[in-house]
């Protein structure tokens, strides 16, 4: 499960700006991006620290707050881990949502109902990459699997993402809502990451993070 998140952690980082869709919105559950810690604490005063997880890529020094679900859900689907909201420089940045089910059948489930969902809110997909999601059938394979949707915007980017390791081994389903301008900013300073140095991070992950397989 560690392992699908910083992997695909790292994946959002590089989903990058571009077109419009319908309702694009302007931050999050009533927070606007670049709205300070001090703001979002006084909204969110349970808020704790994210400890940064060994070998995790953070050339940016992004820090996360970590903000209790309650039992909340997110176009009729229940939210499975804490809200994530990150900031760089003191600016809200982006928010990391979590739908993971029990197993491979729920969490695919879930990814198909907000894809549909969500094409129904902000329209046609802008980007997709990955595994042909009406192909896969949780339990009849041996292989990774990863279904990713985009909608890029002029203020917010949102990246539908699922992970899958087979057979029926563990999955991750998340909805990344991020600022266009904010992310700009902390990606121009930060210098593109290379094969060589993607493959050290990786096998750290790998190394850390094996038992969760």
């Amino acid at each position: 499960m560690k392992l699908l998140f910083s992997l695909t952690s790292l994946f959002l980082l590089i989903c990058s700006t571009a077109l419009a869709y319908d309702n694009e919105p302007n931050g999050f559950k009533g927070l606007k991006w670049g709205t300070s810690i001090e703001e979002f604490k006084n909204v969110y005063p349970n808020a704790t620290l994210q400890k940064q997880q060994p070998g995790e890529y953070n050339p940016a020094n992004i820090i996360t707050y970590i903000v209790p679900i309650n039992e909340s859900k997110l176009s009729g689907i229940t939210i499975t881990s804490p809200f994530r909201y990150s900031f760089y420089n003191n600016k809200l940045e982006s928010v990391l949502v979590t739908f993971t089910g029990k197993d491979n059948y729920e969490t695919l489930n879930k990814q198909k109902i907000l894809l549909n969902r969500m094409s129904m809110i902000y329209g046609e997909i802008n980007e997709s990459s990955g595994n042909n999601i009406d192909e896969f059938i949780p339990g009849l394979s041996t292989s990774y699997y990863n279904f990713n949707y985009c909608w890029k915007g002029t203020t917010t980017t949102i990246n539908l993402n699922g992970s899958y390791k087979e057979p029926n081994l563990s999955s991750y389903l998340s909805i990344s809502i991020s600022s266009v301008e904010i992310r700009k900013q902390w990606l121009s300073k930060v210098k593109p990451i290379d094969k060589t140095e993607w493959s050290k991070i990786r096998k750290n992950i790998i190394s850390e993070y094996r038992s969760d397989w």
